[in-house]
C-alpha cells in the first residue's frame, strides 16, 4: 500500500492532535493528583493539630489533678498531725517527763 504525501501529512496531523490530547489529559491528571495530595496533607495536618491539642488538654488536666492531689494531700497530712497532737499531747508530755525523770 502506497501512501501519498497528503496521507502522511493527514496521519501526522492526527497523531499531533492525539499527542496534544494525551498531554492535556496528563497535565489535568497531574493537577488533580497535586490538588488531592494538598488536600490530604492539609487534612492530615489538621488531624495532627487536633490530636496534639487534645493530648495537651489531657496532660494539663492530669497535671492540675496531680497538683490538687498534692495540695490537698498536704492539707490532709497536716490535719491528721494536728488531730494526733490534740489526741496524744498529754500522753506524749507524760512520756517525755517520765523518760527525763527516770533517765531512760
Amino acid at each position: 500500500m502506497a501512501f501519498s504525501f497528503e496521507d502522511i501529512f493527514e496521519y501526522e496531523k492526527k497523531a499531533r492532535g492525539m499527542t496534544a490530547d494525551a498531554e492535556a489529559k496528563f497535565r489535568s491528571a497531574e493537577e488533580a493528583a497535586d490538588a488531592l495530595e494538598r488536600r490530604l496533607a492539609d487534612k492530615a495536618l489538621a488531624q495532627a493539630k487536633r490530636d496534639a491539642e487534645k493530648m495537651l488538654r489531657k496532660k494539663r488536666l492530669e497535671a492540675e489533678q496531680r497538683s490538687d492531689e498534692q495540695e490537698h494531700g498536704g492539707e490532709r497530712k497536716i490535719a491528721e498531725m494536728l488531730a494526733a497532737e490534740k489526741e496524744n499531747s498529754e500522753k506524749w508530755s507524760d512520756e517525755i517527763v517520765r523518760r527525763v525523770v527516770t533517765g531512760s
